[in-house]
């Protein structure tokens, strides 16, 4: 880094368009390269009609889907299920369920697919339209008690219902729409953590809520194909592991280290009953609450 930082000041600004380490400044971008992503040709009859972008796996996504396939208890790892109940005065579902589908064609990581030979993923794709269901369920003629089982019970089913990753034509996430009264409704996203991470769901929240306000409104919207930024993560990472000072540095900082393989679970473990609680929060106590974060920076 402190190597990194002393070339920045010392380079003339004359100088900001030659090439530095395979990298190139220009227009303030910076231009990866991309070589490190060509795939084998005969992956060419693998890929779907509609591919956008096919480019190689990260490590991590290789991780991942692997013991995602062998996961012998099928507890569903690295399968994500986030719930929203949401309160609105002037509830639109089609509103939400448009704003839904504007994000789907705007971010490439929910069009994305994987590719795989013989058992195993040889690439990731981008396809130009992916076709998606959102199941779609009035529940408010039951309980407030009931409607909580009966969502419980859809999660559960859900996690036990593990994506077909060797689909292309299958997206790696799904949505319910639980309706439980006039005003309100529960949104639940089941997604293969594959594609996604704890950092984009909540912009992806944010996005959804600035598009279903605007929706409502009767504003005009125009929502363009986000640039997919992740192929550039993956060249990096190739380049990374690829090179001679990567390996070196981990050499020297293992060179003592001796592998010693976790021992096996041995205890038993006890299922635990789920019970779900509900608290409200005057809004002096959520204000201080807010402010209290906002110092810890959290």
């Amino acid at each position: 880094m402190r190597s990194l930082i002393a070339h920045c000041l010392s380079i003339d600004t004359d100088e900001s368009e030659k090439p530095v380490n395979n990298f190139q400044l220009q227009e303030n971008k910076v231009l990866v390269p991309l070589h490190l992503l060509e795939l084998p040709q005969d992956i060419s009859d693998l890929l779907p009609d509609d591919t956008e972008l096919a480019y190689p796996l990260a490590r991590m996504q290789e991780f991942m889907l692997h013991h995602y396939s062998n996961d012998h208890q099928k507890m569903g790892v690295y399968h994500g299920q986030e719930s929203f109940d949401i309160y609105d005065d002037n509830l639109s579902l089609n509103a939400f369920k448009k704003a839904l589908e504007m994000l789907v064609q705007k971010h490439p990581t929910l069009r994305t697919v994987f590719i795989t030979s013989n058992g195993k993923p040889v690439c990731q794709v981008v396809k130009k339209n992916l076709k998606f269901s959102i199941h779609e369920q009035d529940i408010s003629n039951i309980k407030s008690h009931e409607q909580e089982n009966y969502i419980d019970e859809v999660v559960k089913q859900d996690r036990q219902n593990l994506f077909n990753v060797e689909n292309p034509q299958e997206p790696l996430f799904r949505v319910w729409l639980f309706r439980k009264a006039k005003n309100r409704f529960e949104f639940l996203m089941s997604i293969h953590h594959a594609i996604t991470d704890g950092w984009s769901s909540i912009e992806f929240l944010n996005q959804l809520y600035d598009l279903y306000s605007a929706l409502k409104k009767g504003e005009e919207i125009t929502v363009l194909p986000a640039a997919n930024v992740y192929k550039e993560f993956v060249t990096l990472e190739k380049e990374i592991i690829s090179s001679s000072d990567a390996s070196n540095f981990w050499k020297l900082h293992l060179r003592n280290y001796i592998y010693k393989p976790l021992k096996p679970l041995s205890a038993s473990v006890n299922q635990v009953e789920t019970v779900a609680e509900e608290y409200h929060f005057d809004s002096e106590i959520i204000a201080d609450l807010r402010e209290f974060c906002r110092k810890l920076k959290v």
